[in-house]
C-alpha cells in the first residue's frame, strides 16, 4: 500500500522482523521493503542500515 502512493514510491524501507530463515526473508523482499534487520539487533546495527539507506539515497 506504501509503495502504491505517490509520495511512498520512492520511500525507503527497513523492516524489523524476527523472522530468519532464508524462505522468509524471501517473501519478505517480495513485500517491496529497501532493507531489513533481525530481531534482536543493537543500536549500532539498526544506525548501519539507516546510514546506508542515506548514503545510497544521496546517489
Amino acid at each position: 500500500k506504501l509503495r502504491s502512493s505517490p509520495r511512498g514510491k520512492d520511500m525507503k524501507v527497513i523492516m524489523l522482523t524476527a523472522e530468519s530463515a532464508k524462505e522468509n526473508i524471501v517473501e519478505i523482499a517480495k513485500l517491496g521493503v529497501t532493507n531489513y534487520i533481525v530481531k534482536p539487533f543493537t543500536k549500532e546495527q539498526l544506525v548501519d542500515k539507516i546510514s546506508s539507506l542515506v548514503e545510497i539515497s544521496k546517489l
